[in-house]
């Protein structure tokens, strides 16, 4: 397989740029481009970090942080905000895994969802206002890319506890998608690192809340969804930023 169209593939799966001619169709691939996800997470932290830096140049820091946060949702497509309100949603109002499940599947959002969604936003347009551009495209870059490889992390431990079109994907992922997509973000976080040191500290906060966040999916429904695994994402990019935000 190309590997230019596996990262493709991943790109067309995990945001909105037009790349999905170039992409693979099947799941078996789309497995096989997990390893490039912690890319794609550069990717969408460099653009945020070029709109935080232009925006910085006109409006005060909130209405820039503001801006690129919102930016980011459309070039990702709200793909993990939605999963994040809906692992709220489901976790919060059900009694027993199969309500929980059932109230994820429901398109429509509820208190519990909201409540996550603006938390999620006002958390990373806070920690993103308290850093200057500069540190900012270190921070944005390293959260989206820590971000994304929890999932790789979490499809691998964890069992897919729902049927569905993902389903075929996370059970054909493997130790050679899981490594390769941890060695992508080391380097990643080795180069951040070089200049600021805070990204030592926030990797291992990635790390700790990805393991916090399986535990807790393991308790209440047994496993993962795509659902939990958008939130799990959401969870460490906030973690990242705020760990950068409090150490700068």
């Amino acid at each position: 397989m190309s590997r230019l169209r596996l990262l493709a593939t991943a790109l067309t799966f995990l945001t909105r740029l037009p790349v999905a001619r170039f992409a693979y169709p099947d799941e078996l691939s789309l497995a096989r481009s997990a390893r490039y996800f912690p890319l794609v997470g550069v990717i969408v932290g460099a653009i945020g970090a070029a709109i935080f830096a232009l925006c910085s140049l006109a409006f005060a820091p909130f209405v820039s942080a503001a801006l690129t946060i919102g930016a980011l949702v459309i070039v990702t497509g709200a793909f993990h905000e939605d999963g994040l309100a809906d692992t709220a949603d489901g976790l919060g109002g059900g009694m027993s895994v199969e309500r929980k499940l059932e109230i994820m599947k429901d398109s429509r959002i509820g208190s519990y969802g909201a409540a996550a969604l603006v938390l999620s936003l006002l958390l990373r347009i806070g920690a993103l206002m308290a850093l200057p551009p500069t540190a900012a495209l270190a921070a944005l870059v390293v959260a989206h890319t820590l971000a994304r490889t929890s999932s790789l992390w979490l499809t691998l431990a964890l069992p897919y506890v729902r049927m569905g079109s993902n389903k075929p994907m996370a059970d054909a992922l493997g130790w050679s998608e899981v490594i390769e997509g941890t060695a992508w973000a080391a380097a990643i976080c080795a180069v951040a690192s070089w200049w600021y040191p805070a990204t030592v500290v926030a990797a291992l906060m990635a790390i700790g809340v990805a393991w916090l966040a399986g535990q807790y999916f393991r308790a209440q429904l047994g496993g993962i969804t795509g659902d939990t695994l958008g939130a799990a994402n959401q969870t460490v990019e906030i973690a990242v930023m705020l760990s950068f935000a409090a150490l700068l």
